[in-house]
């Protein structure tokens, strides 16, 4: 059995590690153009050289030229958009999980055993609390409430929530604290005027974001205290 400082050191170093995989081998995959969209392009190519003969006028017709290269940018470019859109909603679900992550430990830790004493409710009482609720156990047994005050932890908190609820009091309270996390689909911060209603589906994570808030969830395990309640250390 791993004593505690080595056990909330694998916790750390297996959140890093998850976010480097995505960072550096999912992210990157994704944003990959798959050989098909090329070849689509290319027949959409010469499908606008239909009616100019055979197709020698693909490098001496200007015209042709001309629809023959709108064509093939066209469908790059909705190839490039249809990549952009998995990949953010692909890197959304591994900022979820992420969360997820941080709040499964807390609760496997709060079921392993003895260390926290009596202070630990029932055991059913810790399988159906909220993260809320877990932080609380948590806190109740001597960690220091410090710990859930980074402002990419609470960042990260906010995201899941809108993620898995959509609108709600986590999406007004992040258009107003976060608002370059709810972006348009030109790219843009969205700018919200007094009654505005954001829409959860712009919500967005980019690669910097995500790999901040597996920085702030690893950190915040390093932080914990040696003897999971330090009036048992």
């Amino acid at each position: 059995m791993l004593f505690w400082v080595e056990e909330r050191e694998l916790i750390a170093a297996l959140v890093e590690a998850y976010a480097d995989a995505i960072a550096t081998r999912v992210s990157p995959a994704l944003m990959e153009l798959p050989e098909s969209a090329v070849a689509a392009a290319e027949a959409a190519a010469r499908g606008a050289m239909v009616g100019f003969g055979d197709g020698a006028g693909y490098h001496g017709d200007t015209d042709a030229e001309w629809r023959a290269s709108e064509a093939r940018a066209g469908v790059l470019q909705e190839a490039a958009w249809l990549a952009l859109d998995v990949h953010d909603s692909v890197l959304l679900a591994a900022t979820v999980g992420l969360f997820h992550l941080w709040e499964r430990e807390m609760r496997r830790l709060l079921l392993r055993g003895p260390r926290f004493g009596a202070r630990v409710p029932p055991r059913k009482e810790v399988e159906a609390a909220s993260f809320a609720g877990l932080s609380r156990i948590l806190q109740d047994a001597g960690w220091p409430e410090t710990m859930w005050r980074d402002p990419e932890l609470e960042r990260l908190r906010l995201v899941a929530n809108v993620a898995k609820h959509g609108a709600g009091p986590a999406l007004r309270e992040l258009a107003a604290r976060h608002p370059d996390l709810l972006l348009t689909s030109a790219g843009d911060m969205l700018l919200n005027s007094a009654g505005d209603t954001p829409d959860p589906e712009l919500l967005r994570v980019d690669v910097p974001t995500f790999r901040c808030f597996a920085a702030a969830v690893a950190a915040f395990w390093r932080s914990a205290p040696a003897g999971g309640d330090p009036r048992f250390a």
